[in-house]
């Protein structure tokens, strides 16, 4: 399945949650796929975005509001986690 039918398929609403979890999963998931994916009625989905280590900051900030316990604390690890990282290249 290409990037293009996915995208189509997410827009229609007829992409099943199984394939909507391997590509929040994706590094290679474009983020505007992701931005929608944040959204998704399931919360594992959204789990999954929010540790995708390609996730754009202003998702990971929503999803650290998100309802589920589990897709908060995954987005507020994935922030910890890059801004360690900084910290750590930053002179």
């Amino acid at each position: 399945m290409t990037i293009k039918e996915i995208s189509v398929q997410l827009a229609l609403g007829t992409l099943p949650k199984n394939i909507r979890k391997r590509v929040a999963k994706n590094t290679n998931t474009p983020i505007d796929m992701l931005e929608v994916l944040s959204k998704d009625e399931f919360w594992y989905v959204r789990y999954y975005v929010a540790g995708n280590t390609n996730t754009h900051i202003k998702i990971l900030t929503m999803l650290s509001k998100d309802k589920d316990s589990g897709v908060r604390y995954t987005a507020k690890q994935q922030w910890s986690v890059r801004n360690s990282i900084i910290e750590k290249l930053s002179p």
